[in-house]
């Protein structure tokens, strides 16, 4: 699921148009130019009844903005929520009965090596109902 779910952030404008190819699995490499997105699977229950598995799964996503300007870092949180949040349908091949967005966590990382550059960080969780 998250392979589809990165490729379909990949493929939306709101979202691109902020932070352009950069969408990143897990975590930004060296010296990433920002602003950039990161997808990170946090956790995947599947549901099962008495003879075995249902079908389907909730996986816990979590959708992290880092810029060095916070209106931007906002902006892009916006773009992915206006796109995710109550999102039911096809990702690619994958059918998803619903996206839940569950919390918001903006974080500043202070400076380092001495210079004024502030990097502003906003994650995002989400629940992901789809079947497998």
């Amino acid at each position: 699921m998250i392979k589809k779910l990165f490729q379909f952030l990949k493929e939306q404008e709101p979202i691109t148009d902020i932070v352009g190819q950069r969408i990143f699995p897990v975590q930004l490499p060296r010296n990433c130019q920002l602003p950039a997105l990161v997808i990170h699977q946090l956790t995947s229950d599947h549901e099962h009844h008495l003879t075995g598995k249902v079908g389907s799964a909730i996986g816990r996503v979590r959708v992290s903005i880092f810029a060095r300007n916070h209106g931007i870092a906002v902006d892009a949180t916006e773009a992915h929520r206006s796109v995710l949040q109550g999102f039911m349908g096809m990702m690619g091949e994958a059918e998803i009965d619903f996206v839940t967005l569950e919390s918001i966590n903006h974080i500043s990382q202070q400076p380092i090596d001495g210079s004024d550059e502030w990097i502003f960080a906003i994650h995002s969780d989400y629940s992901i109902k789809y079947h497998e």
